[in-house]
């Protein structure tokens, strides 16, 4: 039982049944195809064509296009080395803040560095440290005496994040110095 059937603004009250007359059907979302399943490699042009869209109904226009593109994987830099020094008593040690980007300039967070420090031209350690949200990382030196070290160097000799390349030669920065006072 149908409760109320209203008809051009009059309701026609409760009827068991009604029909209708030159009601349109339910417009179907038109289905895209913008071509067979391609596999490519990065680098690699792909081209989608989109001539085989359609619209079951035909009650709108589906412009086709075509699409002509290059597959890259984001690539990821170190953008700042901040550094400094903490001397306790007759042991020194040195930091670095290092900032990680991507392609676009924004933080890249959760990425891995890779580190080496030296002192004097000697290898003090290798290190790695994550990213926080912000997109940096603080790496830290081994402790050493004050007296034979003139000056810590950093090099960033990696970074890795998943989905992401690293290109050393993209680095604004790759390495920096601090000399002990």
């Amino acid at each position: 039982m149908i409760s109320d059937v209203v008809v051009d603004g009059v309701s026609m009250g409760s009827l068991e049944t009604y029909t209708f007359f030159g009601v349109t059907a339910v417009n179907e979302s038109p289905i895209t195809d913008a071509s067979p399943d391609q596999s490519a490699a990065v680098g690699d042009n792909v081209f989608l064509d989109g001539s085989k869209s359609e619209d079951a109904d035909d009650l709108q226009a589906v412009d086709s296009c075509n699409v002509n593109f290059q597959l890259t994987i984001p690539g990821i830099r170190v953008a700042r080395i901040t550094m400094d020094l903490k001397q306790k008593g007759q042991n020194i040690e040195a930091s670095a803040y290092v900032k990680i980007v991507d392609d676009a300039g924004r933080a890249v967070k959760e990425s891995t560095i890779v580190d080496d420090w030296t002192c004097n031209g000697n290898p003090l350690n290798t290190a790695t440290a994550s990213t926080r949200r912000d997109g940096v990382a603080k790496l830290f030196s081994e402790k050493v005496r004050v007296a034979p070290c003139a000056s810590f160097v950093l090099e960033i000799i990696g970074a890795s994040e998943s989905g992401y390349t690293y290109d050393p030669s993209l680095n604004t920065v790759t390495g920096d110095t601090i000399t002990v006072p």
